[in-house]
């Protein structure tokens, strides 16, 4: 019975092993390989189109006459006055 436990013991703790080592050798190819992890990742302010109400990240906005839309104000999703 003891020898039994010990087999699962060791099987349980060989899996775990590999599982961890193949998970930190596919962060760091992947790291290596540009993919990026959220780590890595840049935060970027949000700002409200002034047209149509809409959030959007601050490098696809622009200024219109004073006011913050979209990058593109001719596809910019007007709100319609109810």
């Amino acid at each position: 019975m003891g020898k039994i436990l010990l087999f699962i013991f060791a099987a349980i703790a060989g899996w775990l092993l590999y599982k961890g080592l193949l998970g930190k050798a596919a962060g760091k190819s992947g790291a290596k390989a540009g993919t990026g992890s959220s780590s890595n990742r840049v935060e970027e302010k949000m700002l409200k189109c002034d047209r149509c109400g809409v959030f959007i990240p601050a490098s696809e906005s622009m200024s219109l006459d004073g006011a913050l839309t979209c990058r593109s104000p001719d596809r910019c999703p007007q709100r319609q006055s109810v």
